[in-house]
């Protein structure tokens, strides 16, 4: 893949970063399918977030933001417009900018837990369990 001054940005931010994996994940996804765009880790210290994100969104090539730890409440406000499963959890996860610049957030991580659990055949209707943590993945799994 070669970059160029039409590569589409994606980030996600988080304090710590060095441990995700997504980047790797997501840029070798969309060389792919063809998508002249990368997904990069942005530290974003946690006392410097208020500054930062406004600034980031305003980054006119950046498409679209992953939010980890420990930002995921804290980014909720940052988009004109929730969906379902962020406004249930006030947390989110993931933004997407629109057409007309404006941001819409939502949290996957619910429904990414699920998913994952049915694909391992796991049956998760029905059942009882003991939820460790409500932070923005574990309130998102809970819902």
């Amino acid at each position: 893949m070669k970059l160029t001054g039409k590569t589409r940005l994606y980030a996600i931010v988080g304090d710590p970063i060095a441990q995700v994996r997504s980047p790797e994940v997501f840029t070798e996804r969309f060389a792919a399918a063809g998508v002249d765009a990368v997904l990069v880790p942005i530290h974003v210290p946690v006392d410097r977030f208020d500054t930062v994100i406004p600034a980031l969104l305003g980054v006119a090539n950046l498409d679209g933001l992953l939010v980890t730890v420990p930002f995921k409440a804290r980014m909720a406000c940052f988009a004109q417009r929730l969906g379902r499963s962020a406004q249930l959890v006030g947390a989110v996860n993931a933004l997407r900018r629109e057409a007309d610049g404006s941001w819409t957030a939502d949290m996957f991580d619910g429904t990414g837990f699920v998913h994952a659990a049915e694909h391992k055949h796991l049956r998760m209707r029905g059942r009882r369990v003991v939820l460790f943590g409500a932070g923005g993945a574990g309130s998102a799994i809970a819902c």
